[in-house]
């Protein structure tokens, strides 16, 4: 599911996060069968997050 900048904030804020870490799922989505394999665009949506969300933004692969 696909999050509005402003419900990005709006947990940041609740919980008081002093960062937000951006989980990144990429091996498991190319071995499964209906993976999500069409990544366009994302470095972009990332690069918004971090220029608009006032915590630190870490991107982490897992997997």
């Amino acid at each position: 599911d696909d999050f509005s900048l402003t419900e990005i904030q709006r947990a940041v804020d609740m919980i008081e996060a002093d960062a937000l870490i951006i989980h990144l799922n990429c091996l498991q989505e190319l071995m499964q069968e209906d993976g999500d394999t069409d990544w366009r665009g994302l470095l972009s949506a990332i690069e918004t997050v971090c220029a608009c969300i006032d915590v630190p933004i870490i991107a982490k692969e897992v997997g």
